[in-house]
């Protein structure tokens, strides 16, 4: 018994360092998942699960359905139709002249179009006459304290006016400057730079919003904001 007394020892000297390292693991809180996709399927805190479900709610009477394709050349959505609603969040907004003329022509004709994004084209910018402005994210450390969003709802058009906000991430994203001719401001930062306007065309409205990051689940679900 003595010859094998070291293996025997080592082997539980192995198991031990085993049990310790997963009874360690075990112990440390679970590591937020920062990926941001924004994504009606994802329910990870920066997915849009909650966003997309909730349309339901908000919409009671309408059908909705999920689309990929580019402005005019829709599936479920006509372009001559009226009372029809098209909603966009995402990172970049990258419409050219001619899907900004398809998209202007769907607005014109009685319907609604509502644009999330931290990035709008140079042809949006140019066609909505606002310049928009954002950070990469990229360029944020993990640790950076400001990391945390607030937005602010104007009154009018809203009954009162209101902030939200969370202590998530921020793309900073804003308009530099707006039409004041043709612009409604709805909403602004932290820091009162113009982050939600609306626009008229024809028998429809534009409204440009520019912190997406308002509808991931994240913030939705921090407070009961949905």
């Amino acid at each position: 018994m003595k010859k094998y007394t070291p293996y025997f020892l080592a082997v539980l000297l192995a198991v031990a360092l085993v049990a310790l390292f997963v009874t360690g693991n075990n112990n440390k809180s679970p590591k937020l998942d920062e990926r941001i996709t924004m994504s009606k399927k994802d329910k990870i805190p920066y997915g849009a699960y909650v966003a997309y479900n909730n349309l339901h709610h908000l919409f009671p009477a309408a059908v909705i359905y999920p689309s990929r394709q580019e402005p005019g050349y829709w599936d479920s959505l006509s372009t001559y139709d009226s009372g029809q609603a098209y909603i966009v969040i995402t990172d970049k907004f990258g419409a050219d002249k001619d899907e900004m003329k398809r998209l202007i022509s769907f607005v014109e004709n009685g319907n609604d179009v509502f644009i999330s994004a931290r990035y709008f084209s140079a042809a949006a910018d140019a066609i909505f006459g606002c310049a928009s402005s954002s950070y990469d994210l990229s360029f944020f450390p993990e640790d950076k304290k400001e990391d945390s969003m607030k937005i602010y709802l104007l009154n009018p058009p809203f009954e009162s006016a209101i902030t939200y906000s969370y202590p998530g991430k921020t793309f900073y994203s804003y308009f530099d400057q707006v039409d004041s001719t043709t612009t409604d401001v709805l909403g602004y930062d932290e820091k009162h730079r113009t982050n939600f306007v609306h626009l008229r065309a024809g028998k429809g409205n534009f409204y440009l919003h520019m912190e997406p990051l308002a509808f991931s689940n994240y913030f939705l679900l921090h407070k009961k904001k949905y």
